[in-house]
C-alpha cells in the first residue's frame, strides 16, 4: 500500500473486494469497490498526498478478521496526516475481500472481536 502499487495489491485481493479508507482533512473517501475501486483508491491516494507512507508494528488474527495495527503517515504540502490505525481486513480462500481502516486502534480491535 504504501509503494502505491495497485497491481500488487489487486493480486492479494478478491475482485469484489470492498475497502473502506479512513478519511482525512485532506480528502474524504467514500468505499471503494472491485479491482477498479482498488485502483481508483491508489490513484486518489497519488494524487492527493505527496508522501504515504505505513508502518505496521503487530498483526493480530481475530475469529473473521486479521488486524495490522500501525501508523499512517501522509504529507500533502505543509498538511500532514500523522497517527495511530488498525487495518482490519476479511480473507477468504488467501484473498482480501473486506479491508477497513479504522483511526482508533481499539475500535478496530473491537470490530475483529479481540481485546484492546
Amino acid at each position: 500500500m504504501a509503494a502505491r502499487d495497485a497491481e500488487a495489491l489487486v493480486a492479494l485481493s478478491h475482485p469484489e473486494i470492498f475497502v473502506e479508507p479512513a478519511s482525512t482533512e485532506i480528502a474524504e473517501r467514500a468505499p471503494y469497490h472491485g479491482h477498479d475501486g482498488l485502483r481508483a483508491y491508489v490513484a486518489d491516494l497519488q494524487e492527493d498526498w505527496d508522501e504515504f507512507d505505513i508502518s505496521i508494528s503487530e498483526v493480530r488474527e481475530g475469529p473473521r478478521h486479521i488486524v495490522a495495527l500501525g501508523r499512517v503517515y501522509a504529507r500533502s504540502g505543509g498538511a500532514i496526516a500523522d497517527g495511530p490505525a488498525a487495518f482490519v481486513v476479511e480473507v477468504r480462500d488467501g484473498l482480501v475481500v473486506w479491508w477497513k481502516t479504522f483511526r482508533d486502534r481499539a475500535a478496530g480491535l473491537r470490530h475483529a472481536g479481540l481485546e484492546s
